[in-house]
């Protein structure tokens, strides 16, 4: 669709080396991880890290049927005054996406 999979595996790369990020284990027990969307099946997938100056980074993927769906969230430890980055890249149509950055 727009290759926003592609987008958020480049972001990834780029944030754990260049804030030398450790992958915790997964904890996908927690919440289903195969469903569907608009009657054809859809997969969540996530990854998470952390590092000296990262309390929780993390990236969540949903794929499906005209559906693609990524996003990135990363938490600066205390006491760094960061902002909390958090990006969506949306596309639930095969002709529209949108894409959000937040640093709230």
């Amino acid at each position: 669709m727009f290759g926003y999979q592609a987008a958020i595996s480049t972001m990834e790369e780029g944030l754990v080396a260049r804030l030398q990020l450790e992958e915790l284990a997964p904890a996908g027990e927690e919440i289903p991880m195969e469903g569907s969307w608009k009657g054809q099946p859809a997969r969540l997938s996530y990854r998470r890290w952390r590092g000296p100056k990262v309390a929780i980074a993390r990236t969540v993927r949903l794929l499906g049927h005209e559906l693609e769906i990524a996003n990135l969230v990363a938490v600066a430890r205390p006491p760094l005054d960061a902002p909390i980055l958090g990006i969506d890249l949306i596309a639930a149509r095969p002709d529209a996406g949108l894409v959000v950055a937040d640093l709230s």
